[in-house]
């Protein structure tokens, strides 16, 4: 998983990065590992520049933008005490670097998919939601250019 900058073209014309976010790779290392990796709860963590595509400020065209990513994963484990550690360890996190005054925002995109499924939306329209989500989560700064998006898209 060294540094890649460099782009390709996907399918559509678009150009990405050829490492856009570290979760996935991470995982792919880890199921391409074989027995080793998968026989104990496995800790793995990782940091550095990723890749997505968004919209420009002006929510018309689309911008490669740089992120820098931080995880912590534990792997072959689950329940109430995995994720405790994981939370643990973020909070500690953040206290260490001195940020005292923060919040953790939990997100779970099964649970809002389950949601938008009970509603009776298409396919279409829970799509667009969930390819929403940033601005959704900016609340009414970002209403604008989600509504924009449904407008064009005719949602």
């Amino acid at each position: 998983m060294g540094r890649r900058r460099s782009t390709m073209t996907h399918t559509g014309g678009h150009v990405v990065s050829r490492r856009p976010e570290y979760r996935a790779s991470m995982i792919r290392r880890v199921l391409e590992g074989g027995a080793d990796y998968q026989k104990h709860p496995l800790r793995v963590q990782y940091a550095g520049p990723v890749f997505r595509h968004s919209l420009d400020i002006g929510g018309h065209g689309q911008a490669l933008r740089q992120y820098t990513q931080v995880g912590a994963e534990i792997l072959n484990a689950s329940g109430p005490r995995a994720d405790a550690e994981v939370l643990s360890l973020c909070v500690n996190a953040l206290s260490s670097l001195g940020i005292g005054d923060h919040r953790l925002v939990l997100g779970d995109l099964e649970l809002v998919s389950h949601l938008l499924t009970s509603l009776g939306l298409s396919e279409r329209a829970m799509a667009f939601i969930l390819g929403s989500m940033q601005d959704i989560a900016r609340g009414q700064e970002g209403r604008g250019a989600v509504e924009e998006r449904a407008a064009q898209l005719r949602l």
